[in-house]
């Protein structure tokens, strides 16, 4: 007996079944989609969220690609997945979650439904954008590889201005930026996290050392370098609150001054 046969003999089937974050992390998604539809009742509604792959890899945000995340999704992709489930999406949202995600709104295509005007408008921009062209893929290389260029430029004029710089944020997808930096000194480097398991350890692959926020003596540093940039608003404001009065940058989406 598998898992959706224990959760039918125990709870029977769903009027609402939600997927937060969760598709990401799992390259069987279409067995988790067709599981779905075995437990949701025939007019049931299935509601999930996925990191958008319009505003992540597909403009070279390269950092959400990391050992949790092994899928990436359009809207295009997930029609097209769905459908191997028997579900059939009846709208969308674009949100600012994740650095950008879609939440779907799902029905089994077996039940009435109504397709809302966003769903069909968000695939023609996709279509328009050339998502389903191979051409457009073997571009988002190039523009990886100019924005990695760019971050060590950025590094390599700082460490040889001899400046000391601050991390904040220590992310996953901070980890898969810096090391791919080749000129960094750890000697003269400090990482900031508000997550306790992190703190009073080493950054992984870097070897800089973790701190908290109440632990750090913010003048010692030159410039802040926000790594977890989807919270880049609330991460700046709070280091300017702890009395950081020096320049600010993000590096993803790109080498920017936020300052």
């Amino acid at each position: 007996m598998d898992i959706t046969d224990k959760v039918l003999a125990k709870y029977g089937k769903f009027d609402l079944i939600f997927g937060l974050n969760v598709f990401a992390h799992n390259d069987s998604f279409i067995d988790m989609f067709k599981a779905v539809n075995i437990l949701l009742e025939k007019r049931g509604t299935f509601i999930f969220d996925v990191a958008y792959a319009k505003q992540t890899i597909l403009k070279g945000n390269f950092d959400t690609i990391y050992h949790e995340h092994v899928c990436s999704y359009t809207l295009t992709s997930l029609i097209n997945a769905l459908s191997f489930a028997k579900m059939t999406v009846v709208d969308v949202e674009e949100l600012t979650s994740q650095g950008g995600s879609l939440r779907l709104t799902c029905k089994k295509s077996e039940s009435n439904y109504q397709v809302q005007d966003r769903v069909n408008n968000l695939l023609k921009q996709e279509i328009e954008l050339g998502y389903q062209s191979a051409e457009f893929y073997e571009n988002i290389s190039s523009l990886i590889e100019n924005k990695i260029l760019n971050i060590n430029n950025f590094f390599e004029k700082n460490i040889k201005n001899d400046k000391r710089i601050l991390f904040i944020g220590a992310p996953a997808r901070g980890v898969v930026v810096l090391n791919l930096v080749k000129s960094l000194d750890k000697n003269k480097s400090l990482v900031i996290d508000d997550t306790p398991e992190k703190q009073n350890k080493m950054f992984p692959g870097k070897h800089i050392a973790v701190k908290s926020w109440e632990n750090t003596e913010f003048n010692d540093f030159d410039i802040a370098v926000v790594l977890s940039w989807n919270y880049v608003d609330y991460l700046e404001k709070k280091l300017r609150s702890f009395g950081f009065n020096k320049d600010v940058y993000t590096l993803i989406p790109e080498v920017k001054n936020i300052s």
